[in-house]
């Protein structure tokens, strides 16, 4: 499956995968709000695919906190 480019991507999509990174980045974050963003995820592709990217941009982000 080919990688999803930002722009075939909703906005909305987006700035909810970037909230969910940050969330669950948290040192603190519960089972429940694991449980939320699995239910979010799964909502549709369009999720999964803004997940992915988001992902993406974090881990090249990773490399320079070290």
């Amino acid at each position: 499956m080919p990688a999803a480019s930002s722009n075939s991507i909703s906005h909305a999509s987006l700035e909810q995968a970037a909230q969910w990174y940050v969330q669950l980045n948290d040192q603190h974050v519960g089972d429940q709000e694991r449980q939320r963003w699995q239910a979010w995820l799964a909502q549709s592709g369009d999720h999964q695919a803004a997940w992915r990217y988001v992902e993406r941009v974090g881990q090249r982000f990773a490399a320079l906190q070290d």
